[in-house]
Formats: structure tokens, sequence, C-alpha cells
């Protein structure tokens, strides 16, 4: 971990014997701006104000109604970008709070294969990290709302009252995962999707990894994609793949196994055929005709 990068801990925040934390973003006012990251999940939920929620490279614009899932160990920050008072509710919590089989887990994959959601996604248990700018969502407020007001007071059985409210907020967040987005958020979830295949076609990306990014649903993702780009996730990222293997193939030497590791592609029979089928003729061709064109 980058020592730059500041670790906020569980025993920070959640008090002795609990594994559950919520407040007002006014209580901590100093991890607003900087940049860290938690050992536990975090949902934040903008109440007011503006801001730049900012996650390694990604930057998303937020504000009111707007929700986003930290997961564990991602450097993160919110920067101001409005006189508004920024005011967001941040709900933290370790996997073990929802179901004890999840104890020693940290990623928020492992939240979303417990068999709490099991009828929501049964067959899509990976779960990458990912943000959602969706608006108005007032029973997400409402459940919040209440968490704060049990956990803050500690009734008689908060903490078992606080996990159900848990569940329910998942639940309803999952809810909003599948269901459509508006057109101009979804073309901005395919923008982004696009971006990150050009920036990391070089990597290990499936089509659930890379919906779950976008926070809308695989089914529906698919259906955006191919509207969009005119072909299917999968033939898009190899069209891209192949491009590059392209590139490679005119400005250097590099040998052929090494341009198929390079592009992304883990098996050379896979690659062959696929460059074949794209470009009419075999890497080593493609390589006698055009290595002299281009320099």
């Amino acid at each position: 971990m980058n020592k730059a990068c500041p670790i906020l801990k569980r025993s920070d925040l959640f008090r002795p014997g609990e594994s559950f934390f919520i407040h007002n973003s006014k209580d901590l006012p100093e991890y607003v701006s900087k940049m860290h990251c938690h050992d536990f999940v975090e949902i934040s939920y903008v109440l007011s104000g503006e801001c730049k929620h900012i996650e390694g490279d990604a930057v998303y614009h937020c504000k009111k109604g707007d929700l986003y899932i930290i997961n564990y160990m991602v450097p993160h920050s919110d920067q101001i970008v409005c006189s508004e008072p920024f005011v967001t509710y941040d709900c933290a919590f370790s996997p073990d709070f929802l179901d004890t089989t999840l104890t020693g887990m940290n990623d928020f994959s492992n939240v979303r294969s417990s068999f709490l959601f099991s009828t929501l996604h049964p067959s899509e248990n990976t779960f990458k990290p990912f943000i959602s700018l969706h608006h108005g969502y007032n029973e997400i407020e409402r459940l919040l709302n209440k968490m704060l007001d049990e956990y803050t007071n500690r009734h008689k059985g908060y903490i078992d009252i606080l996990r159900v409210y848990l569940i329910e907020l998942l639940i309803t967040i999952f809810r909003k995962i599948d269901s459509a987005s508006p057109p101009a958020e979804t073309k901005s979830y395919i923008d982004s999707a696009l971006q990150y295949i050009h920036e990391h076609y070089d990597r290990r990306i499936t089509l659930t990894d890379i919906s779950y990014r976008s926070f809308i649903s695989k089914s529906y993702f698919t259906t955006m994609f191919k509207n969009t780009t005119g072909m299917s996730f999968l033939n898009y990222l190899q069209k891209i793949r192949i491009e590059r293997a392209c590139e490679l193939l005119k400005t250097t030497d590099l040998a052929i196994e090494s341009i198929v590791l390079k592009t992304g592609f883990c098996d050379y029979k896979f690659f062959y055929n696929t460059f074949k089928k794209l470009k009419k003729c075999t890497p080593g061709e493609y390589r006698r005709l055009h290595s002299n064109t281009t320099i």
C-alpha cells in the first residue's frame, strides 16, 4: 500500500465488539478531501453539495441523490466542487456483520455472494468495486436516516435491526443496478467501459467484471454495448486487441508469442485463429507485408 495514502482502520471507527458504523460526514471533515483507504466496505450517499469522487484514475461528479460503494482498501477522496456544504451519509461495515460465514473476508464480492442475496444474483457472484450516479432514491435516504437513529441512540436490539436495515439497503441497491438506466447515464457508462477496454486490453477483462464496473446489469449492458458499438463486447475486445497486435507486428521485432501476452490473449492458438479471421492473413504474413512500412 502506498505510504502516501493513509489507512482508516476499523478500530478508528467501529465501537468495541461491533463491525458496523454510520455517521454524517460532517463528523469527520478531515477525511472528506484527503485521499485515503480503509479496511472495510463503505456506502456513501450524497445528502447535499457536489464533489468529484476520485478512485484511482477514475473521476465521478457526484451530487445529491448519488450513491457510491467504496471497496476494501481502495484509495479514494471526495473533492468538493461547490460552495454548498458537502454532506454524505457514510455507512461502513465488514462483511461478517451481515453473515458470520463471511468472517475473515473483506471484499464486497464476498457480500454479493452471500446466501442472503442468492435469489437476486444466483449465477453472477463476481463483483468489482463500482459507483452509481443515480438520483432521487428517497427509500435509500429513509433507510439511512433510520440506521443513523438506531446507531446513535442504541435502542434495545439495535444491532439486529441495523443488520436488517443494511440487508434491505443492499437489496434496494441491487434492484437499482438491474433497473434500466436513463439514456444519458447509459451512454456515460458505455463510454467509460470503452475507455477501460482501450486502456486495459492487455489484462483479463470479462463481461461480468466490466458490467459491474458500469453499475448496470450484465444483460442490459450487453444490449446497450451492442447498440452503441454495433458489435458484441467480446468481438469489440478482440478487435482492439488485434489492432494493438498489428501495431506491435509493424513497429517491433517482438516474438509473436510475446505479442500474444502483451495484447491480453492467454492462448496462442486462439490468438492465431482470431487474427486470421479478422485480418485474412496470419500474424507472420502480416508482419512480412507491413513491417517495412512503419518504423
